[in-house]
């Protein structure tokens, strides 16, 4: 297999970390081999609880599992106008933000636009196994995913606002 370098935007190295825990905790999980565990306290736990510490997964790995499939793989959208931050707060406060109307709305930037590109490219160096793709309703993830995927599927669950039931519906 070539080796692949690359850049990649700050949303793929959240991505990927996320990946790669899933992924040692899944190996992990599938091994007979003790985990390591480490004692965590969060402001959710107030007591301390184990958490499983993964370990390394080479570059060769991660694109061998990843082409693989059977993973679900969650993308932020990438960089958007900060400036229409405020624009789309108001429209939300006036009940006149809609999601079918990009213009009521914060959308991707054309560094955005470049940072999804290169994440198509990447995914595809990286043969990434692809099923079916979920998208919140919003422009900037419309944006997105048309820049990364060819055909996807708008999915309520993924697009606030999120309540009880989304979640629920997530699991």
């Amino acid at each position: 297999m070539p080796s692949i370098a690359l850049k990649l935007p700050s949303p793929w190295f959240l991505s990927l970390s996320v990946l790669l825990m899933t992924l040692s905790l899944d190996a992990a999980a599938q091994s007979a081999a003790p985990v390591n565990a480490t004692t965590v306290a969060t402001p959710a736990t107030p007591t301390a609880q184990p958490v499983s510490t993964p370990s390394a997964v080479s570059g060769k790995q991660l694109a061998d599992r990843l082409a693989s499939g059977g993973l679900i793989i969650y993308f932020r959208h990438t960089r958007t106008h900060r400036d229409q931050l405020a624009h789309e707060s108001r429209m939300r406060s006036a009940g006149e933000l809609k999601i079918e109307d990009c213009a009521t709305q914060r959308n991707l930037n054309e560094r955005g636009l470049q940072d999804a590109q290169l994440q198509q490219q990447a995914l595809a160096a990286l043969k990434v196994a692809r099923g079916e793709t979920l998208v919140s309703a919003y422009c900037r993830t419309r944006q997105h995913a048309d820049k990364i995927v060819d055909g996807y599927t708008l999915s309520d669950v993924l697009t606030p606002p999120r309540n009880k039931e989304k979640v629920s519906a997530l699991r």
